[in-house]
């Protein structure tokens, strides 16, 4: 059996079947995640609907003596043909569909992830990498934008300027920002590009992703440097545009106007007490909560005072300038993403920065780095930054999810199924002798990391123990899997339903469980004879009683269902009895109806007979 490491087995979704030969060389000992055996493949973002990606065939050695089923779970991207070719299914939107990168290393790679499974447990790790087209320009929120710059600002005064957005990546992203100027003012402003910060983070990547990730680092973050003093009384305005070019053909150019106002002096910035500030917040923080900070000096040392520097509730800077031009406001830096923004929340006046919106472990983002910008109110505003980390951290809040799927000769009718996500049913015949025969496997995961959350077990509950066993067949982080047994001999007629329930509890705090019942019809064999109320019927009846009218009945019964006691009865008359004596019918619930018109005469000693589905004697007299 293989193993392997994976954290969101979507195993509750519909599963496409795909037939595959393979390897024997695959059955290998258990393997950790960056081992598991992996098919990659590629495709550019907007091939259509339709396309073949590439066959499984291509990728792994197929020996035609061994074959085994896997499932793809269903998504909204690709999907297998009966001939094992990779096709797609789905808009393939690198740019603007968060839901097709899952892989922890976009928007630098976008690689769409998932898995095959057989029906042993045994996993392959499938790859897909959306490779990013040239396919949108550079641009900005707005076509224009006003700074202000202090007259007799020193040079290399640096205003940050709104980066340009392009949803392409890579060589496809911006390559390269220009600066037009009135040829008047050619020496007086510089742009310089600031890199982007990015946190000291460790994550699993390939060798491939990190080879692709080298070509896709982003050109950074634009400034205007001031290079000499300027002149407000001598020009109040100044026009500039900022050009965004990006790097690969067809080459997309993007601009934005720089309406540049030469103000009066506001000669101290603000600054921040503390050059950084880290947090980790669980994923459960309720939407308004405060976020607790700790801040890292420039040396990471601690305060002045010789202790550990203690959790602070809010970004803290200082100006030293008074009144308007000393009064700070808090704000997210330009380059903030806006899912950032959407994700929490900046006290302007305190610098308290608080939960915006429902933060998911799972689903992710799970880190987020930032700057904020504090201002002050002078004319013109001054700013300086501080970078921000913030870490989510998984907590126990789901419960186990156990998925079912059974052997294929133990699966139900589908007009006697009621199987949901709680409950399935399954059938087993009866008086046959099982000996440990596999009923179903069972996939039980848990999305959880967090200590204890990941880590579960399960067991069975039923009235019927002694026929039913759960053996444990194969671990991975988060994923058990289980092979459920019946054993022993059943009787319909005792008990046309069995019911076992499985019940699975995690390690966490505080410890969830869920269950699920698994409903055992037991299919009936016609192992019963019919049999009447009465071993002897005598009826009596009146002499004239019309033709069709019903002068008795007789019942029986068959413990057997279906086709197995549906009952034909029939009149057996003694032998010899001429066809004008055989006076009654009998119809399918057993009555008994003339025939003629009943004559006493005709019959002074009544009618003996035998009624068939099971035999019993009749005598009606008059």
């Amino acid at each position: 059996m293989l193993d392997q490491a994976g954290r969101s087995l979507a195993l509750s979704l519909p599963l496409l079947l795909i037939s595959l030969s393979f390897m024997s060389t695959l059955e290998l000992p258990r393997l950790s995640r960056r081992d598991l055996p992996q098919v990659l493949f590629s495709v550019k973002e907007n091939t259509e609907p339709g396309h073949v990606v590439g066959s499984i065939y291509d990728k792994i050695s197929l020996p035609l003596d061994r074959r085994l089923q896997f499932f793809l779970p269903k998504n909204p991207f690709f999907t297998f043909d009966a001939d094992g070719s990779l096709v797609v299914t789905g808009h393939l939107d690198r740019d603007d569909n968060p839901s097709l990168c899952k892989e922890p290393v976009y928007p630098e790679i976008c690689e769409w992830s998932n898995f095959l499974i057989d029906n042993t447990g045994s996993y392959i790790s499938l790859r897909v990498n959306i490779e990013d087209i040239n396919d949108n320009a550079p641009r900005w929120p707005t076509p224009s934008v006003t700074i202000t710059i202090p007259e007799n600002s020193a040079p290399n005064f640096t205003t940050e300027l709104s980066p340009a957005h392009d949803p392409d990546y890579g060589e496809n992203g911006i390559k390269e920002y220009k600066l037009i100027t009135p040829s008047a003012f050619e020496d007086t402003f510089q742009l310089r590009i600031s890199p982007y910060q990015s946190a000291n983070l460790k994550r699993y990547q390939t060798r491939d992703q990190q080879r692709r990730q080298k070509s896709a680092v982003p050109i950074g973050s634009p400034n205007l440097v001031l290079m000499k003093p300027l002149d407000r009384e001598e020009l109040p305005w100044i026009n500039l545009t900022l050009l965004a070019i990006d790097g690969s053909p067809p080459f997309h150019t993007g601009s934005l106007d720089i309406y540049v106002r030469v103000g009066d002096e506001n000669d101290n910035s603000p600054y921040f007490t503390f050059q950084r500030y880290v947090a980790q917040v669980p994923e459960i923080a309720p939407v308004g909560s405060i976020i607790q900070l700790h801040p890292i000096s420039s040396n990471r040392q601690a305060d002045d005072n010789g202790g550990t520097v203690s959790l602070v509730d809010h970004v803290h800077a200082v100006d030293r300038d008074e009144g308007a031009n000393g009064r700070i406001y808090y704000s997210f830096a330009r380059s903030t993403p806006l899912e950032t923004q959407k994700s929490f929340a900046i006290d302007s006046q305190t610098g308290q920065l608080r939960v915006a919106s429902p933060l998911s472990y799972d689903d992710g983002p799970t880190s987020w780095n930032f700057q904020v910008v504090a201002t002050d109110n002078g004319r013109p505003p001054r700013s300086s930054l501080t970078d921000v980390s913030i870490q989510l951290k998984d907590t126990n809040n789901h419960a186990p999810s156990i998925t079912i799927q059974s052997s294929a000769s133990h699966q139900a009718p589908h007009s006697q199924t009621d199987s949901s996500e709680e409950s399935t049913t399954l059938q087993v015949m009866e008086n046959v002798k099982l000996e440990r025969k596999l009923l179903a496997t069972l996939t039980v995961t848990d999305r959880d990391t967090a200590a204890g959350g990941g880590e579960f077990g399960c067991s069975l509950r039923s009235e019927d123990s002694e026929h039913f066993l759960l053996v444990l067949k194969g671990q991975l982080p988060q994923v058990m899997i289980y092979d459920l047994f019946v054993s022993g001999v059943f009787d319909r007629e005792k008990g046309p339903v069995r019911h076992v329930e499985v019940h699975c509890e995690d390690k966490g705090t505080p410890r969830l469980s869920s269950s699920h019942l698994i409903r055992i019809l037991i299919d009936d064999e016609n192992d019963n004879s019919p049999s009447f109320e009465f071993p002897f019927y005598r009826l009596t009846t009146k002499e004239g009683q019309p033709k069709g009218s019903i002068v008795g009945q007789v019942r029986a019964t068959d413990p057997d269902a279906g086709e197995n006691s549906r009952l034909v009865y029939d009149i057996q008359w003694p032998k010899g009895t001429r066809g004008m004596d055989k006076v009654l019918n009998i119809d399918r619930d057993g009555n008994l109806t003339a025939k003629v018109t009943l004559d006493r005469e005709a019959a002074p000693y009544g009618y003996n007979l035998t009624v068939s589905s099971d035999l019993v004697a009749l005598l009606l007299v008059f």
